[in-house]
């Protein structure tokens, strides 16, 4: 949904060059409800040293002005902001982000903010057109957030953050990624169509890389929303993926449609490191670890022999045994770096955790690592539980066989075994068709 406005700086003078992202929302009968970040950068403000040569202080002032299509003012406001920081050269990346809030009623305007340095009194302003339709949205904006949280009673928002039903926001602006355990925080607004409200919808989260056509889909939820919509936030660990771009929503399935929203972000950095000699230094226990996630791939002399082997061969091995499988050795080894990201999102999404199952040792986890994911999947809760009475799962791949792989959980206990498989290398049981005939003919029907 193209609803995030990035307003650009229009320059008068060499000053403080904001930015504001606008997140919009709606509210019954037809308001169109914002919420609004400023970015200040602070390299671009002149600081003052304190008498004691610790720390530097400069101060900057905010104006906000709405306008409507005459060009009569609406709403004006203005206020000062101090920052302190530490001695010494400011970080090009460092910045003060204001918030503010505004509802419209149908029509057009004009919003108009300026940032002023205090020290040299040089503006820097932007304009941006805002339009307020008064139509109903099936969704708000998806905002990413570097937090989200329970607001406590009587709590004033910190300082570059905002509140939406409860939740205090806390954006992530550049939409950027980075460390080893990143996450994004989610949160949007949905708003049922005619007629689907209190109706039962399936909500999953996606995940995708910019331009590739497989969806990494997981339901997370049963929802009924009120006519006047729901929250949908969700805190997403990202741990295992590569730098890149990639998309982020929510998919919001009723009976009768489907909605979608998300919005791009960006990983930059290793989340894990996968350069060559990422072997060197690691002890016995790591080097085990490693190759035993590797096994789905190793050929029978390969496990055989790596069992053998001192810690030194052992390094020595594993940089062979994934240089024999990278398809260009002038790069960065990319078949190890998407095995890894593979084993990463089946701990995240297939661990058994009643029996402290890794993900990657399941039977869905070893299917996903060894064939990557499927170009379809079918969950019982998205077609219904009729087919079969205990939760399953329908995995298509494309391209060869197009072989498909039936996921049934026997004791409904979180434990998927494969029961059926047109791949020869899998077994499945006896019978399949005669015991599941709901389950067969969902899988001729793919």
């Amino acid at each position: 949904m193209a609803w995030l406005l990035v307003l650009a700086s229009l320059v008068t003078q060499q000053a403080p060059q904001p930015d504001l992202l606008l997140y919009r929302f709606w509210r019954p009968p037809n308001v169109l409800s914002v919420s609004g970040a400023i970015t200040v950068p602070l390299a671009d403000l002149v600081f003052t040293p304190d008498s004691a040569g610790r720390e530097q202080a400069a101060t900057y002032a905010v104006q906000v002005e709405f306008r409507d299509s005459a060009g009569n003012v609406l709403r004006s406001e203005s206020w000062a902001r101090r920052v302190t920081l530490p001695s010494g050269v400011v970080s090009p990346a460092a910045q003060a982000v204001e918030t503010l809030a505004f509802d419209l009623a149908p029509g057009r305007y004009t919003l108009r903010i300026g940032v002023t340095d205090s020290a040299t009194g040089a503006t820097s302003t932007l304009e941006r057109a805002v339009e307020a339709s008064g139509d109903r949205p099936a969704t708000a904006d998806l905002v990413l957030a570097s937090d989200l949280r329970r607001a406590s009673e009587g709590e004033e928002p910190p300082q570059g953050t905002f509140v939406r039903n409860g939740i205090v926001i806390t954006p992530n602006l550049a939409g950027v990624v980075a460390g080893e355990q990143p996450s994004l925080g989610l949160f949007t607004e949905v708003y049922p169509p005619a007629g689907a409200a209190r109706d039962t919808a399936m909500v999953s989260l996606v995940l995708r890389r910019r331009g590739a056509e497989a969806v990494q889909e997981r339901p997370v939820a049963r929802r009924v929303y009120q006519a006047a919509g729901g929250v949908e936030t969700m805190n997403v660990p990202l741990d295992g993926l590569l730098p890149g771009e990639y998309l982020i929503g929510f998919r919001i399935a009723f009976p009768d449609t489907t909605i979608t929203v998300e919005r791009a972000f960006v990983v930059r950095g290793a989340t894990r490191e996968v350069a060559a000699g990422l072997f060197a230094g690691l002890d016995a226990a790591a080097l085990d670890s490693i190759f035993e996630v590797s096994k789905y791939i190793a050929d029978a002399w390969e496990r055989e022999l790596y069992e053998g082997l001192a810690v030194g061969a052992k390094r020595l091995f594993l940089e062979r045994f994934w240089a024999r499988r990278d398809p260009t050795p002038m790069t960065p080894n990319e078949a190890y770096a998407e095995y890894m990201e593979r084993v990463a999102f089946a701990n995240r999404e297939f661990a058994e955790r009643r029996r402290a199952q890794p993900g990657w040792k399941t039977e869905r986890g070893r299917v996903y690592i060894v064939r990557g994911p499927p170009a379809e999947r079918y969950t019982s809760h998205e077609v219904g539980q009729g087919a079969a009475e205990r939760p399953f799962e329908i995995w298509k791949y494309a391209g060869g066989r197009n072989d498909k792989y039936v996921f049934y959980d026997q004791l409904n206990n979180d434990v998927f075994h494969v029961i059926y498989s047109t791949d020869p290398r899998e077994v499945g049981l006896p019978e399949f068709e005669r015991r599941f005939p709901g389950l067969a003919d969902l899988v001729r029907r793919m």
